[in-house]
């Protein structure tokens, strides 16, 4: 995986590429007067908000298209050089800093426009960005045939395909990663990230960037911005809540080990966990040791599985670093969280460094292994029993001991016998 910075262009490191583009095309009379116009109404319209971002993005690219239709690429390209020119001399050097630092850091950055990949290429190159989305024109036999190749503009998503797929595709670390953009459109960037900037903000993003904790930026700070971010421990609230998603993976991975009794339909690793952490608050009252720590390190102790699955002890006997894999696996799902978060939650993954807590929590998923054990027993699947005997004989605290007396001969339906009352007419 890498870390990345995932930028928007357009307003953000430099002006409108494609818009300028175009106005440098009609100026010099290299597409037709009439497309021109349609060009300037349509900017015209979604400035005064006539018109909504993914409509005018749908509409500018098919512009482009007849634009450029029927030119050669040879042509276009020496049009473009010379547009560069003039267009480099307005690329704000913080831009070309900015992208320098990140750089420097190793953050592999990826840029987002739908302004065409002639001129864009020259622009994005100037300021260091060598990867990159944009607009490409189709062409045949050297010549644009006023087609588009690319379909993003199409999508009703806006730039959340695109976002999607850089992480996907490119194995982008988004608990280490940034994202830069300044208007509302660049949302699915900055949601996406663990640190999301907007730079000097326009409309209705400065207040969204404010209520959701994003960074805010303007030209002048940013870099000191991006200096001090990392260093702060925090991570956006969108990139946080990305382990609780994780987390219910849990509900959805089931237990393994009653395969070898042929048990249909096994309890979830969540299942276990929660009716675990119930006997571990029950078992540390009895043992003098605090309930809540108890509790608390028993729900957070199969973390790990929602990566590497449940690994039962046969198949673990196959794996001699299940440990450690469990242990990476927890070490890299709370990247995801602030500073304080990740070491709450590794406080009590790891048992609040206390034996006593570690011991009363072993117990406990194993008292929750015997349970089952013995109401799968009581449905029909008999060799349930060796669970039983062999959780009994590794029990170590007292109480969990006398628990396991209890449990494995009980019926599992008795608590309702008494609550519910059975009446023959």
């Amino acid at each position: 995986m890498c870390k990345a910075v995932i930028t928007d262009v357009d307003g953000t490191l430099c002006d409108y590429i494609g818009i300028a583009w175009i106005r440098y095309l009609g100026a010099n009379k290299l597409i037709e007067e009439d497309i021109f116009d349609q060009h300037e109404h349509l900017v015209e319209a979604y400035g005064r908000g006539l018109i909504d971002h993914i409509n005018f993005m749908r509409e500018w690219v098919i512009i482009y298209g007849q634009a450029v239709k029927g030119h050669r690429e040879s042509d276009l390209h020496k049009y473009a050089k010379k547009f560069f020119m003039a267009f480099s001399k307005t690329i704000p050097e913080h831009s070309i800093s900015l992208i320098r630092h990140f750089k420097s850091k190793g953050y592999r950055v990826f840029a987002i426009t739908a302004s065409p990949i002639v001129p864009t290429k020259l622009v994005l190159e100037h300021i260091g960005i060598t990867e990159f989305v944009s607009t490409e024109p189709e062409s045949k036999n050297g010549k644009y045939t006023g087609e588009i190749l690319t379909t993003f503009h199409e999508s009703e998503n806006g730039k959340a395909d695109i976002v999607q797929d850089l992480i996907t595709t490119n194995g982008i670390d988004t608990s280490k990663s940034f994202a830069l953009g300044d208007t509302i459109h660049d949302i699915p960037l900055l949601e996406s990230v663990a640190y999301p900037i907007a730079i000097n903000p326009k409309g209705t993003l400065a207040d969204y960037a404010a209520e959701n904790g994003f960074w805010i930026a303007n030209y002048e700070n940013v870099l000191s911005v991006v200096d001090s971010i990392e260093k702060s421990g925090k991570k956006s609230a969108f990139e946080q809540m990305k382990f609780i998603y994780e987390t219910g993976m849990l509900k959805y991975t089931p237990r393994s080990g009653w395969a070898h009794v042929q048990v249909d339909n096994p309890e979830s690793v969540a299942e276990h966990v929660f009716r675990s952490s119930v006997i571990a608050y029950l078992l540390a009252i009895e043992e003098g040791e605090d309930p809540n720590k108890c509790a608390s390190a028993l729900v957070m102790h199969e973390l790990g599985e929602c990566r590497i699955g449940d690994i039962n002890k046969l198949t673990a006997k196959y794996w001699e670093a299940k440990n450690d894999a469990e242990k990476i696996a927890v070490s890299d799902m709370v990247e995801r969280l602030d500073t304080k978060k990740k070491q709450k939650v590794l406080e009590a993954v790891n048992g609040f460094n206390s034996e006593k807590i570690v011991t009363i929590c072993k117990d406990a998923d194993m008292l929750e292994n015997l349970v089952s054990a013995r109401e799968y027993e009581f449905k029909g699947y008999v060799h349930a029993r060796e669970w039983i005997k062999r959780i009994k004989s590794k029990l170590q605290t007292n109480t969990a001991k006398k628990w396991a007396h209890a449990l494995s001969k009980m019926d599992p339906n008795s608590w309702w016998f008494g609550i519910k009352t059975l009446k023959i007419r």
